[in-house]
């Protein structure tokens, strides 16, 4: 978080929580690997997505191209995304639902 003024109050997010009609899951349905799509969605760049969740930029790199998260991983990813851990999982099994039947638009 940036540094306030005085008076100022910080902002509150609502956090982003996954449906099937979200952003995300468009970006997913038109051929977005489900990491790519949740950071382009919350404008986090990879370098601070790192800093922030503490996992390296290499494990990321392997997340981006599909390797499987673990739960540890997504909690921490959550964070930075401002969502939680079970709208992570089920973007991840929505990528897998929607590449397995070839429904990539």
């Amino acid at each position: 978080m940036g540094i306030l003024r005085k008076g100022e109050k910080p902002v509150v997010h609502e956090p982003l929580l996954w449906s099937e009609d979200c952003t995300i899951a468009r970006a997913i349905r038109t051929g977005d690997n489900w990491l790519y799509a949740w950071i382009a969605q919350q404008a986090v760049a990879m370098e601070k997505l790192s800093k922030r969740s503490g996992i390296p930029a290499a494990r990321l790199d392997d997340l981006w191209r599909n390797q499987e998260a673990t739960d540890g991983e997504l909690a921490a990813l959550a964070g930075p995304f401002r969502t939680d851990a079970a709208s992570l999982r089920a973007s991840i099994n929505f990528a897998i639902n929607i590449n397995s039947k070839g429904m990539v638009a």
